[in-house]
């Protein structure tokens, strides 16, 4: 229906210090539930990938658990690969955690 909402994706583009061009950091995408399996999803990782060459960006970048198979698919889908094994994500919690 017109006015609702659908999808979101919210990326921080991010300048390198070392002169070479920035990265857009894919912080998060969802679909609302509804729009579930109706290609929103993949629209908006094609936004995405269009960003990246409008703005003569470096490269676009999400982190996904390997355990949300729709996320991993979706990623996959549109042209994403797992680059390297060995990464880990360190966490510091704030206070509010």
């Amino acid at each position: 229906m017109a006015g609702e909402l659908a999808g979101f994706v919210l990326a921080y583009r991010l300048p390198r210090l070392d002169g070479e061009a920035a990265q857009l950091f894919v912080y998060e995408l969802g679909v609302t539930s509804q729009y579930w399996h109706g290609g929103i999803g993949t629209s908006l990782m094609g936004y995405v990938r269009e960003l990246v060459d409008e703005e003569s960006l470096m490269e676009a970048f999400v982190l996904a658990d390997q355990r949300n198979d729709a996320a991993v698919r979706l990623y996959h889908g549109t042209g994403g690969h797992v680059e390297g094994t060995g990464s880990v994500l360190f966490v510091y919690p704030g206070h509010a955690a």
